[in-house]
């Protein structure tokens, strides 16, 4: 019987610090996960739906400065992502890339606040087609782990997306997909990048109204 005070006293100590820690680990976040993500983000959560789809298509193809090979981009899709906002954070240092498959996308807005990435996906094939269009649907909208896009390169983005699907990630649902193919409307033509850059200012108006910044710094015209 003589004991139990001791036995209560140890108790009392281990819940007191286990509490403590549980509230660091709350307060910075969480722990991170195998591939750097937060703790309690659940993979196929990271990318929470496709608000609209594009095509579109610039007869002066233009270089994409997102990955380490700076291929040139002709032709893909306008899109708008709901995406969790932890992992769109402004930062400078690495951050989780956002891709669809095994391609970087080239994000226009942050979405921090909104929770709405408006980006280019380019693709190799027209985007017009209907295999094309049967392919967005198969698509693996993701996140690969934190890291700075301009050093990635095809190998790699193949290496992450296989990652990502270990994980949990998945194409969105059918139904998701065509409501916005429907939104995003009649497929897009331009002569150069800055045409596509307006329409998607457009896009940042309508989907993240918090980076209003970033679509009128878009909408200056060339040479002003």
């Amino acid at each position: 019987m003589r004991s139990l005070p001791k036995l209560s006293i140890l108790i009392g100590l281990l819940v007191l610090v286990g509490g403590f820690t549980a509230q660091r680990l709350l307060s910075a976040g969480g722990p991170a996960t195998g591939r750097g993500l937060p703790a309690g983000v659940a993979p196929s959560g990271e990318v929470r739906g496709l608000l609209a789809a594009v095509p579109f298509e610039v007869e002066t193809p233009f270089e994409n400065s997102w990955r380490s090979d700076r291929p040139l981009v002709r032709r893909g899709w306008l899109v708008a992502l709901a995406v969790d906002p932890a992992l769109v954070r402004i930062t400078q240092l690495e951050q989780p890339v956002l891709c669809a498959d095994a391609e970087i996308l080239m994000r226009y807005n942050h979405g921090e606040v909104s929770g709405c990435v408006v980006a280019l996906l380019p693709t190799r094939d027209d985007p017009t087609t209907r295999d094309a269009r049967a392919a967005l649907g198969r698509t693996v909208f993701h996140f690969a782990a934190p890291e700075l896009p301009e050093r990635l390169d095809g190998l790699k983005l193949r290496q992450e997306l296989d990652a990502s699907r270990r994980d949990g990630a998945r194409s969105l649902a059918p139904a998701v997909v065509d409501a916005a193919r429907a939104t995003g409307g009649a497929t897009i033509v331009v002569k150069e990048r800055h045409e596509l850059d307006r329409l998607a200012a457009e896009w940042i108006r309508r989907w993240a109204p918090e980076d209003q910044a970033k679509a009128d710094e878009l909408s200056v015209p060339v040479g002003q």
